[in-house]
Order: structure tokens, then C-alpha cells, then sequence
């Protein structure tokens, strides 16, 4: 039985371990086209974003035997081997809620679908907040490490008409990511997904994403899957 051999739970947990941090980029993508199809739908609305913090595979296997008492005729005592095991796989995550941050990270994505940014509100003011962030940070007039106001060059670093808009009966067999919202939806075929990986790696610079990067000191959210 290969529950009961040394070396069977290692190999169940270097898979699992595979397959889960497989889901690291797989999370960002999907998050990116569910955000491009809620603001296609409705373009003044603000994205969603989570920072990965941490992730935990585990296997637990457990070995013993089993009794059964069966009354009747043919009743008696039965018993047996008994094995058993469970796989959980979780990532931690926590919801991006700087008001920078999620600033800029509509301007990316109105800037993707070839719209101009809203204008910067007057309590955001990107400038001030950077030399407060140094000033508690003791950095002085250099940028702290981390700074997370830095402002995108909108027309330099965000590419465009690298993803198509419709309904779902418009997008094509081939199409290698997409996302929908209320009817409206988004998606890249194989030849695109490069620059749906640049556009990936842009919100990844904006929010500060890193898996297994802990930055946050708040509570988050904890997805749990198991095998």
C-alpha cells in the first residue's frame, strides 16, 4: 500500500506544493480580466486587487486498522487495515485598500482600454503624500524602500489592444484567459497573452505584490483547497 511506504507522503507533498505555487500568476491573470470586464461594463469603477502573502500545502497521512461489529446471522466482529489522507492547500491574501495604490491601478486599466484617467482628487495628492511616507520613514529626500507612490507613465509603460471586448458567444474556442462581468466579456488569445503578462507585471509594481512577501500588519482573506 503506498500510504504505508517512506517516501509516498513526500512525493503527495512536492506535487501539491507544485501544483499550488503553479497557482501564483493563474491568480493575477484571472484577476486582471475579471477587473477589465467589470470596467468595460462600467469604466468609473475602482479595480480589485489582493496581495498573496503567504502559502501552506499540507498532507497528513494516517495509517491503523478498523473494527466493525455486524449483528445478525452472518453478523460477528470484522476488521481491517485502514488508511487514510488529506491534502490542504491555502493561500493568504489581503485586499489592496491604499487609496494610492488603487488610484493608479484605475489609471492602468482605463489607460488599457484607451480611456484618459479621472483626475487625481484633492485629498490624493501623490506629491505630499511621497515626502510624508519619507518623513516617517526617516529616508529623508530619498525614496523609501518599498515607496508605493511612484507615479506610471501611462502612455510609456501601459500597453494597449492587446485584449478584445463582447459577449461570450464572440470569444473564440482558442482564447487562453478570459474574464466576464454582468454580460460584458473580456479575453486574450495565445498571441496576446505577452502583453497581458506586461500589464500583469505592471499592477504587480503598483500594489507591491509579492507571494509569500508579507507588508501588510492587517487581517486578510485565506482561500483553503484541498485533494
Amino acid at each position: 500500500m503506498c500510504l504505508m511506504l517512506v517516501g509516498c507522503t513526500h512525493a503527495q507533498l512536492t506535487a501539491s506544493t507544485s501544483r499550488a505555487a503553479g497557482t501564483v500568476m493563474e491568480i493575477q491573470y484571472q484577476v486582471v480580466m475579471d477587473n477589465l470586464a467589470r470596467m468595460e461594463r462600467y469604466p468609473a469603477t475602482l479595480p480589485s486587487q489582493i496581495r498573496i502573502k503567504q502559502g501552506t500545502v499540507q498532507v497528513s497521512d494516517e495509517v491503523g486498522f478498523y473494527q466493525l461489529q455486524v449483528s445478525g446471522g452472518a453478523g460477528g466482529m470484522f476488521g481491517g487495515p485502514r488508511a487514510e489522507r488529506t491534502v490542504s492547500e491555502q493561500w493568504g491574501a489581503d485586499a489592496i485598500c491604499d487609496p494610492l495604490a488603487v488610484k493608479q491601478l484605475q489609471d492602468i486599466y482605463r489607460a488599457a482600454m484607451r480611456l484618459p484617467p479621472f483626475h487625481d482628487p484633492g485629498f490624493l495628492d501623490f506629491a505630499q503624500a511621497r515626502v510624508s511616507r519619507q518623513k516617517r520613514s526617516g529616508h529623508g529626500s530619498g525614496a523609501p524602500p518599498g515607496d508605493a507612490v511612484t507615479k506610471v507613465d501611462l502612455a510609456r509603460d501601459v500597453p494597449s489592444d492587446w485584449f478584445h471586448v463582447g459577449t461570450r458567444s464572440q470569444m473564440p474556442s482558442d482564447a487562453a484567459y478570459f474574464g466576464h462581468f454582468d454580460g460584458t466579456w473580456v479575453w486574450v488569445v495565445p498571441d496576446e497573452v505577452g502583453d497581458l503578462s506586461r500589464f500583469t507585471l505592471l499592477v504587480l509594481f503598483v500594489t507591491k505584490l509579492g507571494p509569500g512577501q508579507d507588508t501588510s500588519t492587517g487581517g486578510g482573506l485565506m482561500y483553503t483547497g484541498g485533494r
